[in-house]
Protein backbone atom coordinates (compact mmCIF):
# COMPACT_ATOMS: atom_id res chain seq x y z
CA UNK A 1 0.00 0.00 0.00
CA UNK A 2 1.26 3.48 -0.87
CA UNK A 3 1.73 5.99 1.93
CA UNK A 4 0.01 9.21 0.80
CA UNK A 5 0.56 11.11 4.04
CA UNK A 6 1.20 14.79 3.47
CA UNK A 7 4.11 15.92 5.66
CA UNK A 8 3.70 18.78 8.10
CA UNK A 9 5.77 21.66 6.76
CA UNK A 10 6.48 24.72 8.92
CA UNK A 11 8.65 27.81 8.54
CA UNK A 12 11.99 27.51 10.34
CA UNK A 13 11.07 29.88 13.17
CA UNK A 14 7.81 28.09 13.96
CA UNK A 15 9.34 24.60 13.71
CA UNK A 16 12.17 25.65 16.04
CA UNK A 17 9.89 27.39 18.53
CA UNK A 18 7.49 24.45 18.89
CA UNK A 19 10.42 22.12 19.63
CA UNK A 20 12.37 24.43 21.95
CA UNK A 21 15.27 24.94 19.53
CA UNK A 22 17.01 27.98 18.12
CA UNK A 23 16.07 28.94 14.59
CA UNK A 24 19.80 29.17 13.80
CA UNK A 25 20.43 25.45 14.35
CA UNK A 26 17.27 24.39 12.49
CA UNK A 27 18.25 26.63 9.55
CA UNK A 28 21.75 25.11 9.59
CA UNK A 29 20.33 21.56 9.49
CA UNK A 30 18.03 22.48 6.60
CA UNK A 31 20.76 24.12 4.55
CA UNK A 32 23.28 21.29 5.00
CA UNK A 33 20.69 18.59 4.25
CA UNK A 34 20.52 17.07 7.74
CA UNK A 35 16.78 17.77 7.85
CA UNK A 36 14.56 17.75 4.77
CA UNK A 37 13.21 21.15 3.76
CA UNK A 38 11.99 23.02 0.71
CA UNK A 39 12.27 26.62 -0.34
CA UNK A 40 8.93 28.33 -1.01
CA UNK A 41 9.64 31.80 -2.30
CA UNK A 42 11.90 33.43 0.26
CA UNK A 43 10.93 31.02 3.08
CA UNK A 44 12.34 27.65 3.98
CA UNK A 45 9.71 25.12 5.06
CA UNK A 46 10.93 22.37 7.35
CA UNK A 47 9.63 18.81 7.06
CA UNK A 48 8.61 18.31 10.70
CA UNK A 49 8.69 14.51 10.42
CA UNK A 50 12.31 14.71 9.29
CA UNK A 51 13.17 17.15 12.08
CA UNK A 52 11.52 14.97 14.73
CA UNK A 53 13.23 11.87 13.37
CA UNK A 54 16.61 13.62 13.57
CA UNK A 55 15.95 14.87 17.11
CA UNK A 56 14.93 11.40 18.29
CA UNK A 57 18.03 9.74 16.84
CA UNK A 58 20.81 12.24 17.66
CA UNK A 59 22.24 14.02 20.66
CA UNK A 60 22.08 17.80 20.54
CA UNK A 61 25.35 18.17 22.46
CA UNK A 62 27.36 17.35 19.31
CA UNK A 63 25.57 20.06 17.32
CA UNK A 64 25.83 22.62 20.13
CA UNK A 65 29.57 22.09 20.43
CA UNK A 66 29.92 22.76 16.67
CA UNK A 67 27.96 26.01 16.96
CA UNK A 68 30.10 27.24 19.87
CA UNK A 69 33.37 26.73 17.93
Amino acid sequence: MINNKIPEMLPIIQAAKTRGLSSYIVRKWCLNGTVRAIRAGNKILVNCDSLDEYLNSHSLTDDVSEVIK
